[in-house]
């Protein structure tokens, strides 16, 4: 909200639910320079809005439709559901630092299930792409779109959704990504 920002000390920081693809990403700002930046320092639970700003899509955990023919591919191993309690906790961060990172770079990004099910959606025509826990699912040309997005992760070290640096700007500002 611009009326947070205002009453931001200079020297002030202020943690923020922010609304992130299905989730809560808890968010640290800071003043730096004449910005506010940004970063994940946890996750946050935040009740949804009631009444006239209601978003029915707030919690929107629906499946996606079977639209057309489905492919069903092998998950990338590090993002595969740990088999093992020791490996559970790796196999979810890296889940979610790829969950956080597609949210960034593609508007068509939802969670299906919490968690254990994400991916891409093309709401007109229903197709999805879909990480599940144990495989790819969904359609094949959407599949090697979530492909090259999970690659473009790989290639930047695939970071942590703690390395992400966060601008925020006034929704009504020319610098707002499309």
């Amino acid at each position: 909200s611009p009326q947070w920002v205002k009453q931001l000390a200079p020297s002030g920081s202020m943690l923020v639910p922010l609304r992130h693809v299905g989730a809560n990403p808890l968010v640290r700002a800071w003043r730096e320079g004449g910005e506010v930046i940004g970063s994940v320092v946890g996750s946050s639970g935040f009740m949804a809005i009631q009444g006239k700003l209601w978003d029915e899509h707030y919690l929107d955990f629906s499946q996606p439709r079977r639209n057309g023919v489905e492919d069903e591919r092998s998950v990338w191993p590090e993002l595969a559901t740990a088999k093992s309690l020791q490996n559970v906790r790796e196999s979810n961060q890296s889940r979610t630092a790829f969950w956080f990172f597609l949210g960034l770079r593609d508007r068509r990004t939802r969670l299906f299930r919490w968690f254990s099910s994400f991916g891409l959606e093309d709401k007109p025509s229903g197709r999805t792409a879909r990480l599940e826990a144990d495989r790819l699912v969904g359609d094949p040309i959407l599949l090697d779109e979530l492909d090259g997005l999970y690659r473009e992760w790989r290639a930047l070290g695939a970071p942590d959704i703690r390395r992400f640096r966060l601008r925020f700007v006034p929704a009504h500002s020319s610098d707002v990504a499309a």
